[in-house]
Order: structure tokens, then C-alpha cells, then sequence
């Protein structure tokens, strides 16, 4: 039988759990179990202060909120953007002769192209952007940056194997391998760009990652699994680490999760995930790294 829990707990940990929210919001206290990634650079300051950045008053809008943590930017920002000579500043893209490209990549706002609390995408200078974001805006006409260019092709390949066995009737374990060269999809793997410029040629990427995980099934309501996954991306032939430098040299993810559905098409999940990173850098130094942990509760129901 499915374990059944009294509706008064139920209500008594929503209660406690707003209330814990609200006062650390309101109050003050240790708020490191609300940041949904960790900041970057000196922003790391910032993590006990979060109305620093996110400025708005409770229950603003999206524009709003939006608006304020970008006025945040500018506050701390403002001298160094001025003595950095941009060739497109802000106030450029405010000319309403600019509306065009807003929905392209809008440049009035920080946070298009830097985006804090996400460090598996985030490269010198917490820039998050696609490494071709030029081309959102200059794509046509006499702005398209690539009609002086001429085509290069590169060779791609890649192969996956993969199996999953049933030991029991409630456990399965799986595992998958696969060896690219061009790159792995960036946003499972952690690869990034497959292929990349150097001296005005295109040169490829070799990568290889991997994937093993075990799932069990406790009871008709209770579930859990255990993953690793991992990829590392060589260089390449006529690539250099300074090539590559901002891009990931090697990602390592561990991830436990225990999912419960209490009453049909429900599901109510708690996993716990620790990472391992390392970042090519442009200099003869060792790659940056780091790690970090995350815990997450996630509730869904189906229609």
C-alpha cells in the first residue's frame, strides 16, 4: 500500500516553509538556499544581500523587476562602461530607429547578454550570450558581417552506443558513450562550440563524453536514481588552449533525486546534484576550475 500523510502535515510544512521565505526575503538571514546557481566574479559579494541587484518592490511585474535589476547593473557598472570605449553603447540602441533589432538581441539591457546564477554557460566576464550573437543584428543587407567571408567547411562525425539492462523488475541501470568530432550538443554535454576559428580558418573540436545511471523503484509511490555523467573536449588539431580559452576543458556532474507521487499523476521530487568544471583560459596557466552543489525540490502534476 502507498504511505498516506495526514492533510495537517501537509498544510503545516506549506505554512512553515512561507513563512521561512518570507521572513528571509523581509528580515534578513542566510539566504544561500534560495540562489538557483552561483553568482560570478565579485558578485559572490552580493549572495546575502539579493535586493542589491534585485531592487523591485514585492510582487512587481516582469518588465518591472526586469528594469530594476538592470538600473543595478548600471549603478556599479557605469565607470567602467564609459572607460571601455564601446562601440555600441547603451544609448545607441534607446533610438527608437534601433526597435527592430530589440527582439533580435536587446542591447539597452545587461542582462541580454549577461545573465547571473548561471555558471555551466557563463564565460569571462559573466558573458552568457551565444559566442555568435553578432549575427542576430547584422544579418542582412549591407550589416551582414558574412558576405566578405568566404565559406569554410570542416568534417564532423560522431558515435553513440548506449544500452540499459533490467536487473530486477525495480532496478535498471544504463549507460551511454559518445566520441565527436565537431562537438557534442552544448546544452546536454557541456561541449560548446564544436568548431572554431583560428587565423581565419575553421578548425574542429574532438570531444567525448559519457553517461551511467541506476534507477529503482521502492514501491508503487516511492522512486529514486543515482547519474553521473561527464565530457571532455580536447583542443583539436591546430587548436590552441588560448583558442578555446572561456570554453569548458572538462564537466563532471553527479546527480541522487528521490521522486514520491503521493496520489495519481502527481509527483513530488527532491535531487541533489554536485558538479565538477574546468574552463580553458588564454594564458600558459592551468585551466580555471571549480565545483559547486545544488539541491532542488520540484512538484508536477499532470492534467
Amino acid at each position: 500500500m502507498s504511505p498516506r500523510v495526514a492533510p495537517w502535515a501537509v498544510v503545516a510544512a506549506t505554512l512553515f516553509g512561507a513563512v521561512w521565505f518570507a521572513t528571509t526575503m523581509t528580515v534578513g538571514g542566510d539566504r544561500s538556499a534560495l540562489l538557483i546557481g552561483e553568482t560570478t566574479d565579485a558578485h559572490h559579494q552580493l549572495e546575502m544581500a539579493c535586493e542589491t541587484c534585485h531592487a523591485a518592490p514585492a510582487f512587481s511585474s516582469t518588465a518591472k523587476a526586469e528594469k530594476a535589476l538592470n538600473r543595478a547593473c548600471r549603478k556599479c557598472h557605469g565607470k567602467e562602461l564609459k572607460a571601455a570605449e564601446d562601440s555600441h553603447p547603451r544609448k545607441k540602441f534607446r533610438n527608437p530607429r534601433m526597435a527592430a533589432y530589440w527582439e533580435k538581441l536587446d542591447g539597452r539591457l545587461c542582462t541580454s547578454c549577461h545573465i547571473e546564477h548561471r555558471p555551466e554557460i557563463a564565460r569571462a566576464s559573466a558573458v552568457t550570450v551565444a559566442m555568435d550573437f553578432c549575427v542576430a543584428c547584422h544579418s542582412e543587407g549591407e550589416q551582414d558581417v558574412r558576405s566578405d567571408r568566404e565559406g569554410q567547411n570542416v568534417s564532423a562525425h560522431a558515435l553513440h552506443a548506449g544500452a540499459h539492462l533490467n536487473v530486477t523488475d525495480a532496478t535498471r541501470v544504463m549507460a551511454t558513450l559518445n566520441v565527436a568530432r565537431g562537438g557534442l550538443n552544448g546544452r546536454i554535454w557541456g561541449g560548446g562550440a564544436g568548431a572554431v576559428m583560428v587565423d581565419g580558418k575553421l578548425k574542429a573540436r574532438e570531444t567525448m563524453g559519457g553517461f551511467a545511471g541506476v534507477s529503482h523503484r521502492w514501491s508503487d509511490s516511492v522512486r529514486s536514481g543515482a547519474y553521473f555523467g561527464w565530457v571532455e573536449n580536447d583542443t583539436g588539431d591546430g587548436v590552441s588552449a588560448a583558442d578555446m580559452a572561456g570554453t569548458n576543458k572538462a564537466v563532471q556532474s553527479l546527480h541522487a533525486n528521490v521522486i514520491w507521487s503521493p496520489v495519481p499523476r502527481a509527483n513530488i521530487g527532491f535531487e541533489v546534484m554536485h558538479g565538477w568544471r574546468e574552463v580553458y583560459t588564454a594564458g600558459p596557466s592551468e585551466p580555471d576550475s571549480g565545483e559547486a552543489t545544488r539541491a532542488q525540490i520540484g512538484v508536477q502534476y499532470g492534467f
